[in-house]
């Protein structure tokens, strides 16, 4: 599987990271970057949470990575960010 082509997303897209995350593959840049790269979004926005129990796999759901320990931190923004955005018109 390859690459997500960022500058081809075209829709409101939210990026959550842990700043916290020990996956040497999702670094704090590289979320900074991927989202300066989703040029065609009509709206992006990043938001950084920090935290989590860490629990194996540094990259796995149970962990930092996978907001693990957090999720009642986590769930609410990106609730509360697909509650903000406006439905498309018919």
């Amino acid at each position: 599987m390859g690459l997500v082509p960022l500058d081809k997303v075209a829709v409101p897209t939210l990026v959550v990271h842990n700043r916290q995350d020990g996956c040497r593959k999702s670094s704090p840049s590289d979320a900074e970057s991927g989202l300066a790269r989703l040029a065609a979004a009509p709206a992006k926005q990043l938001v950084f949470v920090s935290g989590g129990v860490p629990k194996g796999n540094p990259c796995g759901g149970l962990s930092a990575h996978g907001y693990y320990g957090i999720e009642n931190q986590v769930v609410p923004v990106v609730i509360d960010w697909i509650k903000s955005r406006t439905p498309p018109a018919h």
